[in-house]
């Protein structure tokens, strides 16, 4: 588990080592971050990021929110992973949408101009809720 403390949302899982409010606002809400594994050597198959951080004991950290096209009133929550799976050139931010069939135990990533899953990421957890970008 790798710990950091939230900057600014684009720097939120590249950089980092800043504080933020978790909700705008609310002065003296700082949050600390971690990177939690998906995978262990208890859990080698890749988990959700709900059940990663829940496992210990923190949150998810939420970017927004996906609507299904085919059923619009079934929204599912994007939480922000990051994986160098598809590089190996460093960690790239990403997504991790549980509830979903297709994408609940990958992070999905951009790359050479495609989207790539992989199922060897990491989950950003934090200690205190943090809110998505206003819809």
């Amino acid at each position: 588990m790798f710990k950091f403390t939230l900057g600014l949302a684009v720097t939120l899982v590249v950089f980092g080592t800043t504080n933020v409010s978790a909700n705008p606002g609310q002065a003296g809400i700082n949050p600390t971050l971690f990177w939690v594994p998906a995978k262990t050597a208890t859990n080698p198959t890749a988990r959700p990021c709900d059940v990663v951080c829940s496992s210990v004991n923190l949150g998810a950290v939420l970017s927004g929110v996906y609507v299904d096209a085919s059923n619009p009133s079934a929204k599912h929550a994007f939480h922000i992973c990051g994986t160098d799976n598809a590089t190996n050139t460093g960690i790239r931010p990403g997504y991790n949408i549980p509830t979903h069939s297709m994408f609940g135990n990958t992070c999905g990533i951009g790359y050479a101009g495609k989207e790539v899953f992989a199922s060897d990421y990491s989950c950003l957890c934090s200690s205190v809720p943090v809110r998505p970008f206003p819809q």
